[in-house]
């Protein structure tokens, strides 16, 4: 900006190229005031002058001012693997790399202490943002949401209905939690006990018995 005096007229312009040619700005505000304010501008490099024109057509311009706009970074996540698996679980988010660029990866909207390389293992469900600082423009950017879901797990759990020590010919039935949207799998020793698929199994062996118990979710607990 300039100052104005009564009786002068002004133009901005610019040019591409250092000493202009010049043409008279487009866009933004105050083309023709002593304040100029540019539209949105792309990447490069631009050259402004103010031409002043005095009473009876005397014309003069300012000296040449350069503004330089700066690309961002790229700031995109990859993740390595499925975003949506059992507690537990995890996913590697990668985000998009180059020379010169720094990290930082938020969750929600607070950032993650210490997560400043260039990828981030979630362990926990939530929407993650990476932004990545070019360091040698200090231009950054923001990535866009990526949604991690961490299903729970269901409990597992076995109840005897009656003693576990009995003798040889007798039996006890042990129940497993139920709820709804679970299924079963009995195991004695480390091996599935074939058909045995409901919340209940009755022993009639000596062995360690298991169930394992799955939800609605495929999450899986012995």
């Amino acid at each position: 900006g300039y100052s104005s005096y009564p009786g002068i007229t002004y133009q901005w312009q610019s040019a591409t190229t250092s000493g202009g040619p010049y043409n008279n700005v487009t866009g933004g505000s105050g083309a023709t005031t002593t304040t100029y304010t540019t539209g949105k501008l792309n990447p490069g490099t631009y050259y402004y002058v103010l031409k002043v024109t005095c009473p009876g057509g005397l014309t003069d311009y300012s000296d040449e001012l350069t503004v330089t706009v700066n690309s961002l970074p790229a700031a995109t996540i990859t993740p390595a693997g499925p975003t949506t698996f059992c507690s537990g679980g995890s996913v590697v988010l990668n985000a998009s790399g180059g020379a010169s660029r720094s990290y930082q990866w938020i969750k929600g909207n607070a950032n993650i202490a210490g997560a400043t390389l260039s990828s981030y293992t979630a362990t926990t469900g939530g929407s993650y943002k990476v932004v990545v600082t070019n360091t040698t423009t200090g231009c950054t950017k923001t990535s866009s949401i990526t949604s991690v879901t961490a299903n729970p797990l269901p409990a597992a759990t076995i109840t005897p209905q009656g003693p576990t020590t009995f003798c040889l010919g007798d039996s006890v039935v042990l129940q497993a939690n139920t709820g709804v949207g679970l299924t079963y799998k009995w195991k004695k020793g480390a091996n599935y006990i074939s058909g045995a698929t409901l919340f209940a199994y009755t022993a009639k062996k000596q062995a360690s018995y298991k169930v394992e118990v799955t939800n609605s979710n495929s999450c899986s607990k012995t």
